[in-house]
């Protein structure tokens, strides 16, 4: 089980999502390429224990100033990653989708 985040943490994660500065399996296009991004995932022989991850996660993401020096098509390749539960998730797309719109009403403003 994915514990749930204290607000404040998720709050940064939706900031962070949002500037770019986190890669997440959404950002991959196929359970290969969520593998090869997140390597942890590669070593992890016991199917019981990837399908628990696959079935609790809502995201599996990494900041990408821990990446490793190499990259594989195109995407960057992590020895580490984190977890987000569903719930928190969804909470924290939905603080990243405010800032979008934040920024959008800014720019029209002046319009």
């Amino acid at each position: 089980m994915i514990e749930s985040l204290p607000i404040e943490q998720l709050k940064q994660i939706a900031i962070d999502f949002y500037k770019g500065l986190i890669f997440s399996d959404r950002h991959c296009e196929s359970a290969d390429d969520i593998r090869s991004t997140f390597m942890t995932l590669m070593f992890i022989t016991d199917p019981e224990q990837i399908k628990e991850i696959v079935e609790n996660s809502g995201l599996i993401f990494e900041y990408i100033s821990n990446a490793g020096p190499l990259a594989v098509n195109g995407r960057p390749v992590f020895m580490s990653m984190r977890l987000l539960n569903r719930k928190d998730t969804d909470l924290m797309f939905d603080m990243a989708k405010k800032l979008l719109e934040s920024e959008q009403a800014l720019l029209a403003e002046g319009n």
